[in-house]
Protein backbone atom coordinates (compact mmCIF):
# COMPACT_ATOMS: atom_id res chain seq x y z
CA UNK A 1 0.00 0.00 0.00
CA UNK A 2 1.47 3.47 -1.24
CA UNK A 3 0.39 6.83 0.17
CA UNK A 4 0.08 8.25 -3.77
CA UNK A 5 0.64 6.78 -6.89
CA UNK A 6 0.40 9.73 -8.50
CA UNK A 7 3.94 11.14 -6.91
CA UNK A 8 7.11 10.04 -8.46
CA UNK A 9 7.75 8.64 -5.02
CA UNK A 10 5.58 5.99 -5.29
CA UNK A 11 6.37 4.83 -8.92
CA UNK A 12 10.21 4.65 -8.03
CA UNK A 13 9.63 2.37 -4.93
CA UNK A 14 6.99 0.03 -6.86
CA UNK A 15 9.50 -0.31 -9.50
CA UNK A 16 12.12 -1.45 -6.87
CA UNK A 17 9.62 -3.96 -5.09
CA UNK A 18 8.49 -5.31 -8.04
CA UNK A 19 11.66 -5.95 -9.96
CA UNK A 20 12.75 -7.67 -6.85
CA UNK A 21 9.29 -9.28 -6.58
CA UNK A 22 9.55 -10.69 -10.50
CA UNK A 23 13.38 -11.90 -9.75
CA UNK A 24 11.81 -14.41 -7.36
CA UNK A 25 8.61 -14.95 -8.92
CA UNK A 26 6.12 -13.07 -7.16
CA UNK A 27 3.91 -10.53 -8.47
CA UNK A 28 2.51 -7.24 -7.37
CA UNK A 29 -1.04 -5.91 -5.84
CA UNK A 30 -1.04 -1.97 -6.18
CA UNK A 31 -3.50 -0.35 -3.67
CA UNK A 32 -3.61 3.59 -3.15
CA UNK A 33 -4.55 5.29 0.09
CA UNK A 34 -4.01 8.86 -0.64
CA UNK A 35 -3.00 8.94 2.60
CA UNK A 36 -6.53 8.19 4.63
CA UNK A 37 -6.75 5.46 6.75
CA UNK A 38 -10.55 4.78 5.18
CA UNK A 39 -9.23 3.73 1.85
CA UNK A 40 -5.86 1.84 3.55
CA UNK A 41 -8.95 -0.16 5.66
CA UNK A 42 -10.77 -0.52 2.62
CA UNK A 43 -8.00 -1.83 0.70
CA UNK A 44 -7.27 -4.03 3.87
CA UNK A 45 -10.00 -5.75 4.15
CA UNK A 46 -10.24 -6.64 -0.17
CA UNK A 47 -6.59 -8.12 -0.31
CA UNK A 48 -6.90 -10.15 2.58
CA UNK A 49 -9.88 -11.83 0.92
CA UNK A 50 -7.40 -12.29 -2.22
CA UNK A 51 -5.10 -14.65 -0.04
CA UNK A 52 -1.90 -12.07 -0.34
CA UNK A 53 1.20 -13.30 1.26
CA UNK A 54 2.69 -10.61 2.53
CA UNK A 55 2.73 -6.42 2.96
CA UNK A 56 4.49 -3.73 2.23
CA UNK A 57 2.92 -0.83 4.22
CA UNK A 58 3.29 3.05 3.84
CA UNK A 59 1.51 4.40 7.05
CA UNK A 60 -1.36 6.70 6.29
CA UNK A 61 -1.24 10.45 7.55
CA UNK A 62 -4.28 9.06 9.92
CA UNK A 63 -2.91 8.23 14.29
CA UNK A 64 -0.74 5.41 14.81
CA UNK A 65 -3.32 3.79 16.85
CA UNK A 66 -5.12 3.24 13.07
CA UNK A 67 -2.34 2.21 11.73
CA UNK A 68 -1.32 0.12 13.85
CA UNK A 69 -5.24 -1.67 13.61
CA UNK A 70 -3.98 -2.09 9.80
CA UNK A 71 -1.39 -3.78 10.31
CA UNK A 72 -2.80 -6.02 13.36
CA UNK A 73 -4.98 -6.81 10.74
CA UNK A 74 -2.41 -9.14 8.75
CA UNK A 75 -0.17 -10.08 11.40
CA UNK A 76 -3.71 -12.25 13.29
CA UNK A 77 -3.44 -14.10 10.20
CA UNK A 78 0.39 -14.37 10.13
CA UNK A 79 1.02 -12.33 6.95
CA UNK A 80 4.33 -10.50 7.78
CA UNK A 81 4.40 -6.57 7.28
CA UNK A 82 6.78 -4.49 5.78
CA UNK A 83 6.96 -0.65 7.20
CA UNK A 84 8.99 1.64 4.22
CA UNK A 85 9.91 5.66 4.47
CA UNK A 86 7.41 5.82 7.93
CA UNK A 87 7.30 4.29 11.19
CA UNK A 88 4.44 3.88 13.25
CA UNK A 89 4.96 4.51 17.43
CA UNK A 90 4.65 1.58 19.38
CA UNK A 91 4.86 -1.01 16.33
CA UNK A 92 7.77 -3.87 16.61
CA UNK A 93 8.40 -3.90 12.80
CA UNK A 94 10.97 -4.33 9.91
CA UNK A 95 11.20 -1.27 8.42
CA UNK A 96 13.14 0.49 5.63
CA UNK A 97 14.14 3.82 4.98
CA UNK A 98 16.72 6.43 4.35
CA UNK A 99 18.62 8.41 6.70
CA UNK A 100 16.49 11.37 6.56
CA UNK A 101 18.03 12.87 9.90
CA UNK A 102 21.72 12.96 7.82
CA UNK A 103 20.45 13.64 4.81
CA UNK A 104 18.67 16.84 6.09
CA UNK A 105 21.66 17.92 8.27
CA UNK A 106 23.80 17.65 5.04
CA UNK A 107 21.53 19.66 3.30
CA UNK A 108 21.38 22.76 5.93
CA UNK A 109 24.96 22.04 6.16
CA UNK A 110 24.98 23.03 2.30
CA UNK A 111 23.13 25.98 2.79
CA UNK A 112 24.99 27.27 4.99
CA UNK A 113 28.06 26.84 3.19
CA UNK A 114 26.70 28.75 0.47
CA UNK A 115 26.45 31.50 3.02
CA UNK A 116 22.74 31.22 4.47
CA UNK A 117 21.93 32.22 8.10
CA UNK A 118 17.96 32.51 7.99
CA UNK A 119 16.69 29.80 6.24
CA UNK A 120 12.82 28.94 6.32
CA UNK A 121 11.54 25.37 6.51
CA UNK A 122 8.24 23.91 5.58
CA UNK A 123 7.50 19.99 6.23
CA UNK A 124 4.93 18.27 7.63
CA UNK A 125 5.63 16.66 11.29
CA UNK A 126 3.33 13.84 11.68
CA UNK A 127 5.69 11.66 9.51
CA UNK A 128 8.49 9.84 11.07
CA UNK A 129 10.56 10.99 7.76
CA UNK A 130 9.95 14.25 7.46
CA UNK A 131 10.37 15.02 11.46
CA UNK A 132 13.84 13.30 11.43
CA UNK A 133 14.56 15.96 8.94
CA UNK A 134 12.93 18.74 10.84
CA UNK A 135 15.69 17.29 13.45
CA UNK A 136 18.50 17.47 11.41
CA UNK A 137 18.11 20.88 10.06
CA UNK A 138 17.78 21.92 13.86
CA UNK A 139 20.87 20.39 14.60
CA UNK A 140 22.25 21.83 11.38
CA UNK A 141 21.58 25.59 12.59
CA UNK A 142 22.60 24.83 16.53
CA UNK A 143 25.56 23.54 15.38
CA UNK A 144 26.61 26.21 13.18
CA UNK A 145 25.78 28.71 16.11
CA UNK A 146 22.64 29.64 14.47
CA UNK A 147 19.34 29.94 16.94
CA UNK A 148 16.17 28.42 15.12
CA UNK A 149 14.03 31.20 14.62
CA UNK A 150 10.40 30.04 15.18
CA UNK A 151 9.66 32.93 12.60
CA UNK A 152 11.12 30.60 9.75
CA UNK A 153 9.66 27.23 11.21
CA UNK A 154 6.26 26.79 8.51
CA UNK A 155 5.88 22.73 9.74
CA UNK A 156 2.68 21.72 9.83
CA UNK A 157 0.54 18.36 10.85
CA UNK A 158 -1.46 17.36 8.51
CA UNK A 159 -1.08 15.60 4.89
CA UNK A 160 0.04 17.08 2.08
CA UNK A 161 -2.93 18.40 -0.47
CA UNK A 162 -1.96 20.54 -3.32
CA UNK A 163 -4.51 23.35 -3.34
CA UNK A 164 -4.24 24.15 0.34
CA UNK A 165 -0.47 23.77 0.37
CA UNK A 166 -0.81 26.55 -2.37
CA UNK A 167 -2.02 28.96 -0.31
CA UNK A 168 -0.02 28.13 2.26
CA UNK A 169 2.93 28.51 -0.12
CA UNK A 170 2.00 32.32 -0.80
CA UNK A 171 1.89 33.04 2.97
CA UNK A 172 5.35 31.73 3.22
CA UNK A 173 6.89 33.74 0.32
CA UNK A 174 5.16 36.52 1.61
CA UNK A 175 7.08 36.44 4.18
CA UNK A 176 10.36 36.21 2.74
CA UNK A 177 12.06 39.61 4.41
CA UNK A 178 12.37 36.75 7.05
CA UNK A 179 14.57 33.86 4.99
CA UNK A 180 16.92 34.03 2.28
CA UNK A 181 16.46 30.40 1.66
CA UNK A 182 13.36 27.69 2.19
CA UNK A 183 13.88 24.02 2.77
CA UNK A 184 11.19 22.25 1.40
CA UNK A 185 10.55 18.65 3.12
CA UNK A 186 10.24 16.95 -0.03
CA UNK A 187 10.42 17.97 -4.04
CA UNK A 188 6.25 18.01 -4.56
CA UNK A 189 6.08 21.15 -1.54
CA UNK A 190 9.34 22.75 -3.35
CA UNK A 191 7.78 22.02 -6.78
CA UNK A 192 4.36 24.49 -5.68
CA UNK A 193 6.71 26.98 -4.05
CA UNK A 194 8.79 27.23 -7.07
CA UNK A 195 5.78 27.21 -9.41
CA UNK A 196 4.09 30.17 -6.85
CA UNK A 197 7.61 32.21 -6.82
CA UNK A 198 7.13 32.49 -10.85
CA UNK A 199 3.88 34.06 -10.77
CA UNK A 200 5.00 36.30 -7.76
CA UNK A 201 8.13 37.51 -9.90
CA UNK A 202 10.62 36.06 -7.30
CA UNK A 203 13.34 34.74 -9.40
CA UNK A 204 15.33 31.63 -8.39
CA UNK A 205 18.01 31.45 -7.11
CA UNK A 206 18.58 35.00 -7.63
CA UNK A 207 15.93 36.35 -4.98
CA UNK A 208 15.35 33.24 -3.13
CA UNK A 209 17.06 30.08 -3.09
CA UNK A 210 15.04 26.77 -2.73
CA UNK A 211 16.03 23.19 -2.33
CA UNK A 212 13.90 19.90 -1.82
CA UNK A 213 14.13 16.52 -0.97
CA UNK A 214 13.32 13.08 -2.66
CA UNK A 215 15.43 13.65 -6.26
CA UNK A 216 12.06 13.09 -8.08
CA UNK A 217 11.20 13.81 -11.92
CA UNK A 218 9.76 17.04 -10.53
CA UNK A 219 12.92 18.51 -9.79
CA UNK A 220 13.64 19.21 -13.74
CA UNK A 221 9.96 20.67 -14.83
CA UNK A 222 11.30 24.21 -14.51
CA UNK A 223 14.36 26.60 -16.11
CA UNK A 224 16.30 26.23 -12.90
CA UNK A 225 16.63 22.68 -11.62
CA UNK A 226 16.19 21.95 -8.00
CA UNK A 227 18.77 21.20 -5.65
CA UNK A 228 17.77 18.72 -3.78
CA UNK A 229 18.40 15.26 -1.33
CA UNK A 230 18.81 11.97 -3.55
CA UNK A 231 16.87 9.35 -1.99
CA UNK A 232 17.89 6.01 -3.21
CA UNK A 233 13.68 5.32 -3.48
CA UNK A 234 14.22 2.15 -5.85
CA UNK A 235 16.45 0.65 -3.68
CA UNK A 236 14.01 0.73 -0.83
CA UNK A 237 11.55 -0.56 -2.99
CA UNK A 238 14.33 -3.90 -3.60
CA UNK A 239 15.41 -3.91 -0.07
CA UNK A 240 11.44 -3.75 0.82
CA UNK A 241 10.75 -7.09 -1.14
CA UNK A 242 13.94 -9.23 -0.26
CA UNK A 243 13.01 -8.29 3.71
CA UNK A 244 9.29 -9.57 3.21
CA UNK A 245 10.33 -12.21 0.80
CA UNK A 246 12.56 -13.31 3.68
CA UNK A 247 9.76 -13.22 6.39
CA UNK A 248 7.19 -14.99 3.92
CA UNK A 249 10.17 -17.94 3.31
CA UNK A 250 9.88 -18.63 7.07
CA UNK A 251 12.75 -16.18 8.01
CA UNK A 252 12.20 -15.28 11.97
CA UNK A 253 14.36 -13.20 14.23
CA UNK A 254 14.31 -9.52 15.30
CA UNK A 255 12.76 -6.85 13.67
CA UNK A 256 15.20 -5.38 10.96
CA UNK A 257 16.28 -1.55 10.55
CA UNK A 258 17.53 -0.99 7.15
CA UNK A 259 18.67 2.54 6.33
CA UNK A 260 20.03 3.29 2.94
CA UNK A 261 21.99 6.38 3.08
CA UNK A 262 21.03 9.70 0.59
CA UNK A 263 23.18 12.45 -1.02
CA UNK A 264 22.82 15.87 -2.32
CA UNK A 265 22.10 16.93 -5.66
CA UNK A 266 23.20 20.84 -6.40
CA UNK A 267 21.73 21.72 -9.47
CA UNK A 268 21.86 25.40 -9.17
CA UNK A 269 18.59 26.91 -6.97
CA UNK A 270 20.97 27.80 -4.31
CA UNK A 271 22.62 31.46 -5.03
CA UNK A 272 25.75 31.88 -3.14
CA UNK A 273 26.39 34.59 -0.65
CA UNK A 274 29.56 35.41 1.32
CA UNK A 275 30.18 32.34 3.77
CA UNK A 276 32.11 31.91 6.59
CA UNK A 277 31.72 28.22 6.72
CA UNK A 278 32.79 25.30 4.98
CA UNK A 279 30.91 22.71 3.79
CA UNK A 280 31.42 19.83 5.88
CA UNK A 281 33.96 16.85 4.79
CA UNK A 282 31.91 13.98 5.26
CA UNK A 283 29.14 15.43 3.09
CA UNK A 284 27.95 13.33 0.58
CA UNK A 285 27.86 16.08 -2.38
CA UNK A 286 27.36 14.99 -6.25
CA UNK A 287 26.89 17.21 -9.12
CA UNK A 288 24.86 15.98 -11.90
CA UNK A 289 21.98 17.09 -13.69
CA UNK A 290 20.09 13.59 -13.80
CA UNK A 291 18.11 11.44 -11.89
CA UNK A 292 19.67 8.24 -11.27
CA UNK A 293 18.36 5.46 -13.54
CA UNK A 294 21.27 2.91 -13.62
CA UNK A 295 18.13 0.22 -12.72
CA UNK A 296 18.13 -3.25 -14.31
CA UNK A 297 14.84 -3.42 -16.56
CA UNK A 298 12.20 -5.27 -14.93
CA UNK A 299 11.38 -8.64 -15.36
Amino acid sequence: MVHDIRSGYASEFLRGAGDEAARNGYSVLLCNTDDLYVHADFHASQILNYGISGLIYMPTAASAEKNSAIVERFRRRDIPVILFDREIPGQSLDFVTSDNYRGAYDLTCFLIAQGHRKIAITLSTIFSSENARFMGYRQALADHGIPFDPANNFTFQERLIESPFEQFARKILAQRDHYTAIFAGNDAMAHIIYRISRELGIEIPDQLSLVGYDDLPVTHMHRIALTTIHQPIYEMGQESMKLLIRRMNGEGGEPNRIELRSHLVDRGSVLALQSTFPLPSNTDTKLHDGINSNHEDAL
